[in-house]
């Protein structure tokens, strides 16, 4: 395990280094190059937090993209990249189906598959982090320390539409339905749960009043003591997938619960100063509440935690927000400020560091690490695009 907590740490502070340096410079600008042209010079800049973030991006491209065997889901990947090529029965939008096939153009190597999926999926986290948050270092870091990294090893499909979701959030705030209803189609052709944000960007962006976050947790109780139709209703339409793993998958989430709880408590203790400081956070207020909501109620939904992370994954900009809210100078606000940030890094790591450790067992398998670097053989009668060891 040394190895393992070797790699996934490093990989973690090579992220955050390369975070930390683009928050630094937010507001500069590089220039790559400059070129002539008609007798005018021109000048190639970049941004150069876009250009840090860029660097933050590869370690987690590199780590999760060449894995080999682990993950409980890379047998199940492998079963649905080959079914795909010869056209036997697989439940893969479409999205995925295209992506598998043209990998299937170039190789018969699955590891592509999951290099290019690690690409899709942090290259999306880091333009919207890029684009929508306040501290940088904390959401790469969060990202990270919240599991999202550790959790998109085993469901490649469900995380990638997250990430398309969290890109597609600047919509929500910039009330363009139409431009986040096409970046969620997107994403629902990967993994088609993505379609429950449709309807968040009509309700995160309502100024709820108090009482009608009770009146939403009741008929989300309501809704999980007439839970039976509803999940049949499901099951007849699309959803049958998971009627199959119904008793195994439905529970609570001690850890989604507290995570929410914490996020609800404070978003009401400083919901004056989030909306004066932006009217735009009420949709991260209301993501901390719909979460909370949704974590405390619905536990009888299979694979729930795969809905709540919807919610849940807007924590990577509430939190820089709500530690912002302590800008001040004078000294309670910096210490408060200092208190908050180093609970946020202390708690975080402490539980990146259970994840990783958690991630042994059978029903997980991140643990120990093992690259495509490593493998010894390669499926029978296909053909590897890496060398073997």
């Amino acid at each position: 395990m040394g190895a393992t907590y070797g790699i996934y740490l490093g990989m973690a502070a090579a992220a955050c280094l390369f975070a930390a340096l683009a928050e630094r410079a937010r507001e500069k600008t590089y220039t790559l190059c400059r070129v002539t042209l008609a007798g005018q010079e021109h000048a190639c800049r970049v941004s150069a937090a876009s250009f840090w973030l860029v660097f933050a991006a590869i370690p987690l491209i590199l780590v999760s993209g060449l894995r080999w065997g682990i993950g409980v889901d890379a047998q199940n990947y492998f079963w649905m990249f080959t079914n795909i090529h010869y056209n036997l029965a697989n439940h893969a939008e479409v999205g995925f189906y295209l992506l598998c096939q043209l990998v299937w153009y170039f190789t018969e190597d699955m590891s592509i598959l999951f290099l290019l999926c690690a690409g899709i999926t942090v290259a999306f986290v880091m333009l919207a982090i890029r684009q929508s948050s306040r501290n940088m270092l904390m959401s790469v870091f969060l990202y990270m320390g919240m599991g999202y990294f550790f959790y998109s090893l085993n469901s490649m499909r469900h995380f990638m539409a997250i990430a398309i979701f969290l890109y597609a959030y600047k919509h929500i705030r910039a009330g363009q339905f139409w431009r986040y209803a096409g970046w969620i189609l997107l994403a629902a052709s990967f993994q088609k749960v993505a379609l429950v944000a449709l309807p968040l960007y009509f309700i995160l962006r309502i100024r709820w009043k108090c009482y009608w976050y009770a009146i939403a947790g009741g008929l989300l109780v309501l809704a999980a003591v007439l839970h039976r139709p509803l999940l049949d209703f499901a099951y007849r339409h699309g959803f049958g997938f998971y009627q199959a793993i119904e008793a195994e998958t439905s529970g609570w989430s001690a850890v989604n619960i507290l995570i929410t709880l914490g996020l609800s408590v404070l978003a009401f203790l400083y919901r004056k100063q989030l909306l004066e400081r932006d009217p735009g956070n009420i949709i991260l207020i209301n993501a901390a509440w719909c979460g909370f909501l949704y974590f405390t109620t619905s536990g009888w939904i299979p694979e729930y935690t795969r809905i709540g992370q919807y919610l849940t994954v807007l924590a990577l900009f509430l939190a820089p927000e709500l530690i912002a809210c302590e800008a001040g100078s004078e000294l309670g606000h910096r210490r408060l400020r200092l208190l908050y940030t180093i609970g946020v890094y202390t708690a975080f790591t402490a539980y990146m560091l259970l994840i990783i450790w958690n991630a042994q067992a059978p029903t997980i398998g991140w643990a120990p690490y093992q690259s495509v670097f490593q493998r010894t053989e390669y499926y029978k009668d296909l053909v590897p695009f890496w060398p073997l060891a």
